[in-house]
């Protein structure tokens, strides 16, 4: 995605990225911690050098389907 804005941003052209990565059917904290170094990879990448930028983030990405079925049911 990083190098996808870069392109496009050389022609004057913003870029929409999109993280799914949900549905992890249990914990892996090695996968949640590269998903996350990315996410703030992408965040830095699509704001630097500009006064302002837009980016959203669906926080269940970062748990698991078990942990998100049991805060449903809470």
């Amino acid at each position: 995605m990083i190098q996808d804005t870069a392109e496009l941003q050389k022609k004057n052209v913003d870029a929409i990225g999109n993280y799914v990565v949900e549905g992890m059917s249990e914990m892996n904290l090695v996968a949640i911690e590269q998903t996350y170094q990315e996410i703030l990879d992408a965040i830095e990448a699509s704001t630097e050098g500009k006064s302002e930028g837009h980016f959203a983030i669906k926080l269940t990405a970062l748990i698991s389907t078990d942990i998100m079925t049991r805060l449903n049911e809470a």
